[in-house]
């Protein structure tokens, strides 16, 4: 009854509670003015879905528990075949154990009022040494047996893997009482260790949650007194290692139960208890531990208190019963009994310690308490008091009677009912396990309300998003309609056209969602997206017929007027045009890419990415959805002149201009460049005359795979296309037999054109190459061993040209080839032929192909070159090998001459000559080639000393040159280090570095006698000079003459200073130079000369105007052997009458005084770019 109400009907009442809450309250509930429950229905589908959760749980609990109890009872009978299974003791034990449990599956087990499975009773595992009175402890123990009417009271035994435990079933627990070899495994280690895991797994497989509720350790009291020190200890051991193992094992911390056996064998027991009736022999004698005590482990002061508390109990009973008790016999054992109870107490605290004392590498256990019992009172007893005192004095114990076995069990059964079993909930449970099964519960519950919770935000979701898609589709709608309504349309005004077609697609179910699923949580049964995309999207077509279409036909139109010169694309975009009025030539395909080609020219400043593919996206939508004919009159008149235009051009040009796009676009066919095909050295070789670079390609249609692979197999498909849109020119009335006859003339015409045109490209293509300009011995050593090399570009060319041109060769070299070419062009025929008009199909199939005499005619104007690479497939040496040959010990022999000094020029000048004249014998362009190499070493053999000069003056003199004029005074104005006059005179002086390396190497080669210098025209070496160079030297000579006019490297400037006018303000002007001084005092105007550097060496220049000035200076000074040119800079300076004359004007302070300043020499040093201009050349 306590289980019907804990389990079914407090639920049912908390549940129907729960109900009439949401019948009566449910209404109430409200999100933004939504009721969910409003209506009868959705309440009632929650409260069903409530009951019906609770029942499935139920039920779900009800058949685990079932399942759980079958497979632990058919795991508790199995047998282990290899052991048992011939075994008929065994069977008959697996027949009582399976009998049993059938019997048990029907009883009341759980105790009063309640109803569990076997598996949820408590189960207690006893433990203990073999004869520890374990067994008897339970069939005395006053436990109610259910099996006791058909089994009688005995256990029954385990097979399989429980064979070697007796099961003890009682109406309140299961009590495994396991072997006691399984405590002490002493016999066999190994197999009843193995034996004692497997016992321990089979609970834990199907108790998961508990696989037991607590652990009984009997042991016999015997064993303490008769095992000494080291038995004891071992016992102790056996059991703590068995503890530590159910711990580990299971999982789980479990109450532990000390039980202390055969307390009748200690000596004054039967008569010390034998006056207790049966309600005071069930009671418990022993100790029970505080919860919290237990939980922090054991401690054997706590144990030695307990067990003093049990002594003194006894002692305070001592007076009374010896009172009672008249014989002499049984008043001694009465006496001492509390001091035979007394003396256990080491021993029971050296086996506690040593099996439950903690240790940090163990899990402490929980040891509830220490109990003492009797089951039944047989055997000799043991008076160790007696023994101690005999063994001290020497004398000799005398034994005490033995006791008739009398059944009665002492302290036992309120121990195990009150005690035990009632504290079966303090057994831990696999925390792992539980956290799933918690986790598994709430998720159980969350689902639930989830569930019911989704469905109820499901259909408040999908209401509120329809509602909301509905107001911004409303808003949006109004605000288009306004901007549509202030909309002027102007000619190509595409900006704003796209942002307003944009506006109207991206309208919510609009066309820019067209494709779009529907969102998820929207439906549910109230989705309007399909009815309002259909409006929205038929809107947004109408408004591209409306708004976009006569602004695409004008910019066709346009484009058709812009571009009357080309062909191809005047071609497609009149196609394009007529498309949109005639259906039957509609294809919408071609009109889109048409347009996506030409709006793709426009300015990006004005279309960027986002603005063309918004754009473009209209214009895909707007011929998806074209009605044609468009409603938009086209302009006649201008068709029929841009098809006069297309008329000019014969239709084999308009074939192969065709043909030339589609090997643009064919992946298998390579434009041919001079780069790929002369190899990686082609750069290093050629050049090309035109400036056109190397790898501008030649469109792949004249190679030889254009040949056979496009224009062979393409050349009939292509014709019959275009003969076929001959109604784009105007041409639309043909028939059959003129078809196939202007098929045949258009072949022939294509092919005749298509062989002139292979032939003047690959002429012109040659002619533009040539040699590459030698820049230097080095770069001539370069080209030479390039041109010549095992990788030689002129090798590879010729190569090249040789398979590009050779047209007649079959493309796999053998009668399978042209078989297969010949079965592919059939198979391309045949493909065409049925995407042709019926009229053109008889065309396709009569229009062969003409013969390969126009082959020949290719072949023939590239033979001589052809040649120079040998046969096809020969193995011999190609007759360029010989020209290359020649090339390469030219190579060899220039690279040492340069190196060793131009002492082997005479031989570069045989082998010039000789390749000069071999190059007369070959064709062009590889004669001009040859002859071109042959003159650029020549001209390099005869510049040797060019070189040698140039070396000369890059290490001899440019180095110094550089380093005494890169940063420094006067060559940099506003350098603040300036050049010793020393250096200066040693660089530019008379016999210096510059005028030296002049004078001695170059003054023969060039004309001093006018300015600017010149190189002498007949000086083969000076013409490899640049001019610039020479201008250099020129102003050198310059720098010489007005820095050092007395010859020599000593530099003097003499300079002449007259006054030209100076300011009221200033009564006198003194002017110190070195050790000179000019002075001027508004009288006569005398000139002054001035030398610097003086005879002093003073290196001081400095201006005093008087009187000073108050508001500014009046004095500046300049120091240094530049001190004159720094002082002159540092003041305005404008060209004098003459070119020999500077005035220099001289102002301090507001105040100014004006110098004419003029050299003796014919170069005036004081020229600002005299100096500052100068740089040494790199390069003579």
């Amino acid at each position: 009854m306590i289980g019907f109400l804990r389990h079914v009907l407090i639920p049912l009442i908390a549940l129907t509670l729960i109900a009439l809450v949401i019948w009566f309250a449910g209404p109430l509930l409200s999100f933004a003015g939504w009721a969910p429950l409003e209506h009868p229905y959705w309440r009632i589908f929650l409260i069903l879905i409530l009951f019906t959760v609770w029942i499935v749980r139920k039920l779900r609990s009800w058949m685990i528990g079932r399942r759980y109890n079958r497979e632990l009872a058919q795991q508790v009978v199995e047998s282990e075949p290899e052991n048992d299974a011939t075994s008929e003791e065994v069977k008959l034990l697996q027949q009582r154990l399976r009998e049993a449990i059938e019997v048990l599956r029907n009883a009341r087990l759980g105790g009063k009022g309640e109803r569990k499975q076997l598996y949820q009773i408590p189960w207690y595992l006893i433990i203990g040494p073999p004869g520890s009175g374990k067994t008897t402890a339970l069939i005395n123990s006053g436990l109610n047996f259910p099996l006791a009417e058909r089994f009688g009271v005995e256990s029954l035994k385990g097979v399989g893997g429980t064979r070697h435990c007796d099961w003890w079933f009682t109406d309140q627990a299961v009590l495994i009482d396991t072997a006691g070899r399984y405590t002490t495994q002493d016999s066999d280690r190994e197999h009843d260790a193995g034996a004692w895991k497997g016992f321990l797994q089979l609970l834990k497989r199907y108790r998961k949650r508990q696989p037991i509720n607590g652990v009984v350790v009997a042991i016999s009291v015997t064993d303490l007194m008769t095992a000494g020190e080291q038995g004891i200890v071992e016992h102790a051991q056996a059991v703590r290692n068995r503890l530590q193992e159910l711990q580990s094992e299971l999982g789980i911390r479990f109450p532990l139960y000390l039980l202390f056996t055969k307390c009748d064998l200690l000596a004054g027991f039967n008569e010390f208890f034998d006056d207790l009736g049966r309600d005071e022999r069930e009671q418990v004698w022993g100790a029970t531990f505080e919860l919290a005590e237990s939980n922090k482990g054991f401690d054997v002061e706590r144990l030695e208190q307990h067990f003093d508390a049990l002594t003194e109990r006894l002692s305070s009973q001592l007076v009374d019963k010896l009172r009672h008790e008249r014989s002499e016999d049984r008043r001694r054992a009465l006496y001492r009994f509390p001091q035979q109870f007394a003396s256990l107490k080491p021993l029971l605290q050296r086996f506690a310690d040593a099996a439950f004392a903690p240790s940090r590498y163990e899990q402490p256990v929980q040891l509830r308490g220490v109990y003492f019992t009797s089951a039944t009172q047989e055997g000799t007893p043991i008076d160790r008091v007696m023994g101690a005192i005999s063994r001290s004095f020497g004398l000799k114990a005398s034994a005490a009677p033995a006791a008739a076995g009398r059944g009665r069990s002492y302290f036992l059964t309120r121990l195990l009912r009150e005690v035990v079993f009632a504290e079966a909930a303090l057994a831990g449970i696999d925390l792992k396990g539980e956290r799933r099964r918690e986790v598994l519960k709430w998720a159980s519950i969350a689902a639930t309300a989830l569930i019911v919770l989704g469905s109820i935000a499901l259909w408040a979701t999908s209401w509120s998003i329809n509602r909301n898609l509905i107001d911004q589709l409303d808003q949006q709608v109004a605000e288009t309609r306004v901007r549509l309504e202030d909309f002027n349309q102007g000619p190509a005004d595409y900006d704003e056209i796209s942002r307003l077609l944009s506006q109207v697609r991206a309208l919510p179910t609009g066309y820019a969602e067209r494709a779009d699923d529907r969102p998820m949580l929207a439906g549910f049964g109230l989705w309007q997206g399909e009815k309002l995309g259909y409006v929205t999207q038929q809107a947004y077509v109408r408004l591209l017929h409306k708004m976009l279409l006569p602004q695409l036909i004008y910019r066709i139109e346009d484009r058709l007027r812009q571009n009357l010169d080309a062909q191809e694309f005047l071609y497609e975009s009149l196609k394009t045009y007529l498309m949109l009025e005639r259906p039957q030539r509609f294809d919408a395909e071609h009109v889109k890419s048409w347009y996506q080609f030409d709006l793709e020219r426009f300015p990006p400043q004005m279309y960027d990415d986002v603005r063309y593919q918004a754009l473009f996206e209209h214009v895909e939508a707007l011929f998806d959805n074209l009605e044609v004919p468009v409603p938009y009159a086209l302009d006649q008149d201008f068709i029929v002149e841009v098809r006069a235009v297309l008329r000019s051009v014969p239709l084999a040009r308009r074939v192969v201009e065709r043909l030339e796009i589609e090997a643009d676009y064919a992946r298998e066919i390579r434009p041919f460049r001079i780069d790929e095909a002369a190899g990686a050295q082609a750069s290093v070789v050629f050049n090309r005359a035109s400036g056109r670079a190397l790898d501008d390609p030649l469109n792949g249609l004249y190679t030889y795979d254009g040949y056979q692979r496009l224009l062979k197999p393409e050349l009939r498909n292509i014709a019959l296309r275009l003969l076929n849109e001959t109604w784009v020119i105007g041409d639309e009335d043909r028939s059959t037999m003129d078809a196939a006859r202007e098929l045949s003339v258009l072949i022939n015409d294509v092919r005749a054109l298509y062989f002139e045109t292979f032939i003047n490209k690959w002429r012109s293509l040659l002619a533009d190459l040539e040699i590459a300009a030698f820049t230097g011995t080095e770069h001539a050593v370069q080209v030479l061993r390039s041109a010549s090399g095992p990788q030689s570009p002129i090798r590879r060319l010729i190569a090249a040209l040789r398979h590009e041109t050779m047209l007649g060769r079959s493309p796999e070299g053998s009668a399978v080839g042209e078989a297969a070419a010949a079965a592919g062009e059939r198979a391309a025929r045949q493909r065409l032929s049925r995407l042709l008009p019926r009229e053109l199909r008889g065309a396709a199939r009569t229009a062969e192909l003409p013969g390969s005499d126009r082959e020949q005619v290719v072949e023939a104007q590239f033979e001589p070159l052809a040649r120079l690479a040998g046969a096809p497939d020969s193995a011999d040496e190609w007759p360029i090998d010989q020209s290359l040959s020649l090339v390469r010990r030219l190579a060899v022999t220039f690279e040492d001459s340069v190196r060793g000094g131009g002492s082997g020029l005479g031989t570069t000048s045989d082998l010039t000559r000789n390749l000069r004249e071999n190059a007369l014998m070959l064709p062009d362009p590889v004669s001009s080639w040859m002859q071109s190499l042959s003159a650029q070493v020549g001209r390099l053999s005869t510049d040797d000393r060019g070189a040698g000069l140039q070396r000369a003056w890059a290490s001899g003199v440019l180095p110094v040159c550089r380093e005494l004029t890169g940063q420094r005074f006067p060559f940099v104005p506003s350098a603040a280090a300036g050049l010793s006059i020393q250096e200066f005179g040693r660089v530019f002086g008379h016999a210096g570095l510059i005028d030296s390396f002049f004078q001695q190497s170059l003054r023969d080669r060039v004309d001093t006698s006018g300015s600017p210098w010149r190189w002498n025209s007949n000086d083969p070496i000076a013409a490899s000079f640049s001019p610039n160079s020479l201008r250099m030297f020129e102003q050198a000579r310059r720098i010489r003459d007005a820095f050092f006019p007395e010859g020599g490297q000593r530099m003097v400037l003499q300079l002449d200073f007259r006054p030209v006018e100076m300011d009221e303000a200033i009564d006198r002007l003194t002017l110190n130079i070195g050790d000179q001084t000019i002075l001027y005092f508004h009288g006569p105007i005398r000139t002054t000369t001035i030398r610097w550097p003086d005879q002093s060496q003073r290196s001081e220049v400095r201006l005093q105007l008087d009187p000073p000035s108050a508001q500014g200076r009046s004095s500046y000074i300049q120091d240094g052997p530049w001190a004159l040119l720094r002082f002159l800079d540092h003041f305005v300076q404008s060209p004098g009458a003459t070119p020999d004359t500077v005035l220099v004007d001289m102002e301090l302070g507001g105040r100014k005084a004006r110098y004419q300043i003029r050299a003796h020499t014919l170069v005036n040093p004081l020229t600002s770019d005299l100096l500052q201009t100068f740089r040494c050349p790199s390069r003579l």
